[in-house]
């Protein structure tokens, strides 16, 4: 290679680099930004959320690690008639005064008894 072509080459890669640790600095940003804005919502806008917007939002999260890498998730999108029954049926259920006895959990989701170093977790946060 020649004089010129390898400086040409070496600053080249020199501005991949530095693209890439651009990159880099923005996706941390963001991964911060998204850890640090998070939130809890229980209430949510009839507002249909678009087609395209579920599928990436899918796509990402089919990326999510599970322990030992089971991925044992299935998902179901529901809208129409379809979301309108499901909920009603869900609300049925909730509002159910005998539904104590008739729903149980398949299992335990948290510990029965909690032992350091999570139940110091939960007492550190309240």
């Amino acid at each position: 290679m020649t004089r010129p072509a390898h400086d040409a080459a070496y600053q080249a890669a020199n501005a991949a680099n530095a693209a890439n640790a651009v990159n880099a600095v923005n996706a941390v940003d963001a991964v911060d930004a998204a850890l640090i804005t998070r939130r809890s919502v229980r209430a949510f806008l009839p507002t249909p959320v678009p087609r395209a917007d579920l599928e990436a939002i899918l796509e990402v999260a089919s990326r999510a690690p599970s322990g030992t890498n089971t991925q044992p998730w299935k998902v179901y999108v529901l809208t129409g008639d379809s979301l309108t029954r499901l909920s009603k049926a869900l609300l049925a259920a909730y509002d159910d005064p005998q539904r104590d006895t008739l729903y149980r959990e398949e299992y335990a989701y948290y510990p029965r008894e909690w032992v350091s170093p999570y139940i110091d977790r939960r007492r550190k946060i309240g």
